[in-house]
């Protein structure tokens, strides 16, 4: 394992994968994908193995690439399930528009899975740092706000247990009031972006001194990371 815990990444990573399922004649000639005991075995996919979710964007216009989407979406996470009946799945979404059209897919989760859906999501406004989350952000995302996009996505699963959120802190620290509504949801950890960091004089990287008092006194009210 070379000193590492543990390998997070998407359960489909490769774009030979992708799939059709309202177009039949294309669909026949899409690939199969399996869990192969030949590179893990099912205690190493558990416990050695985190996966990632981005599913496509369900909430577009267009009916019949909405259908496949969710389809999409449904398989890759049937199989993310097949793959961790314990453990996290984390989940991040290309688009915040319509967030309680992923959350419905939550509802019933099966009995025998024992983990964790952790939704990643920004703490503040996407835009704010949206080169620290990811590129490409278009402007439709400006003035998002992101304790509304979790409260939606989070009643669609009508409050399932299993479901959690993860928060990426921005670089600057948001208002207290704006911490306050984050301390009675289930918050499963706190992401910190290298760009909160800076360098110390002896070229250490080290959280500036507002992250480390302010922001660790707050966030010692959110329930430890697993």
């Amino acid at each position: 394992s070379f000193g590492y815990e543990g390998i997070i990444a998407p359960v489909i990573c490769s774009k030979e994968y992708k799939r059709e399922f309202i177009d039949k004649s294309v669909g026949k000639n899409q690939k199969c994908f399996t869990r192969s005991p030949l590179i893990l075995n099912s205690h190493e996919w558990n416990d050695k193995f985190s996966v990632i979710l981005t599913p496509p964007d369900i909430s577009v216009e267009d009916e019949e690439l909405r259908e496949n989407n969710e389809l999409q979406f449904r398989q890759e996470l049937q199989f993310a399930l097949h793959l961790k009946n314990r453990g996290n799945i984390m989940l991040q979404l290309k688009s915040f528009r319509d967030p309680a059209a992923y959350g419905k897919f939550l509802i019933n989760l099966p009995e025998n899975f024992h983990g964790k859906i952790i939704l990643a999501i920004p703490m503040v406004d996407t835009k704010k740092f949206s080169s620290v989350w990811r590129t490409g952000v278009s402007e439709e995302f400006e003035g998002i706000d992101m304790w509304t996009v979790w409260h939606k996505f989070h009643a669609a699963t009508n409050f399932n247990v299993k479901v959690e959120v993860a928060l990426t802190l921005p670089s600057d620290l948001p208002s207290v009031e704006q911490l306050k509504r984050w301390l009675g949801e289930p918050v499963s950890m706190l992401i910190i972006p290298y760009s909160c960091f800076t360098t110390s004089g002896s070229n250490y990287a080290i959280l500036p001194p507002q992250h480390k008092k302010g922001e660790a006194k707050r966030s010692s009210k959110f329930k430890k990371c697993s």
